[in-house]
């Protein structure tokens, strides 16, 4: 940007001032063009005629045009000389067909102003700068966490999956587990209910005789038996023996187990 300035003023010489200065009745935009120019090098009368004064003295008039271009132009006059940045293809158009000398001035002060625009970009980005490190700062911290977060639910996940695997594996092994084991608990249900009838009848009566099932009981039987008289005996009273049918004791087999089921016959006796 600075060469481009530099390259207009160099060749902005006398001859093209000359021939600018020897107009003595400016059009309106080269009127305007002379205002913003006295403006941007600080002088306060901004007529036609101020120009052509200042210009006389033609080195002094470059120097100071080549002194500005590295200051730094106030706000005031950036905001009052951007309507003609703006315009600067139109009114170079006009401005072609009065004098070369109006053109190059046109140049540079848009440049002038165009260079000042992008320094104080720059300025207030510098500025900005200790408050966009501060956010930086404070952005990567939320990453960081954000990232630690992801990792811990990532973990997390995994754990509760591998849980989850473990879980079913255990069920499939109690599902196999309760499968081979139900014939198991069928037989010792089916045993248990057997045993349960079996001491059922064990404990009850059959035909008013006590059914005994046990070795020490019939032990205790036989002794009961030599102390009291065989009522079953025909002689017992002296009388005639009589032919009878004898009921034997047979053995009765139940479930694999064998059982002396006796029945005392009921006798009627005269006193």
């Amino acid at each position: 940007m600075q060469e481009k300035i530099c390259d207009v003023v160099g060749q902005f010489g006398k001859e093209v001032c000359d021939d600018l200065r020897v107009i003595k009745a400016p059009v309106s935009c080269l009127l305007e063009l002379c205002d913003k120019l006295l403006l941007v090098l600080d002088i306060k009368d901004r007529s036609w005629k101020s120009f052509r004064s200042v210009s006389k003295n033609f080195p002094a008039f470059k120097n100071l045009m080549l002194s500005i271009q590295n200051d730094q132009l106030s706000e005031n006059v950036i905001n009052e000389v951007l309507p003609l940045w703006k315009s600067q293809n139109l009114m170079r158009l006009k401005l072609s067909k009065i004098s070369t000398g109006a053109c190059l001035l046109l140049d540079w002060i848009s440049l002038i102003v165009e260079y000042n625009l992008k320094c104080e970009i720059i300025l207030t980005s510098k500025k900005r700068i200790p408050e966009l490190e501060k956010m930086i700062k404070i952005q990567s911290k939320i990453l960081s966490d954000l990232t630690s977060e992801c990792l811990s639910i990532e973990e997390l996940v995994n754990k509760t999956k591998t849980n989850i695997e473990d879980g079913e594996f255990d069920c499939d092994e109690c599902s196999e587990l309760s499968m081979t084991s139900k014939p198991y608990a069928f037989v010792s249900s089916e045993q248990e209910e057997r045993h349960v009838f079996h001491s059922t009848v064990h404990r009850g009566t059959a035909s008013g005789g006590i059914m005994q099932s046990s070795f020490k009981m019939s032990k205790e039987r036989a002794e009961l038996q030599t102390l009291f008289p065989n009522f079953n005996s025909e002689n017992l009273y002296g009388e005639v023996p009589v032919n009878r049918n004898v009921e034997l004791e047979e053995p009765i087999i139940y479930e694999g187990k064998t059982e002396m089921i006796g029945c005392c016959r009921m006798k009627f006796f005269c006193f």
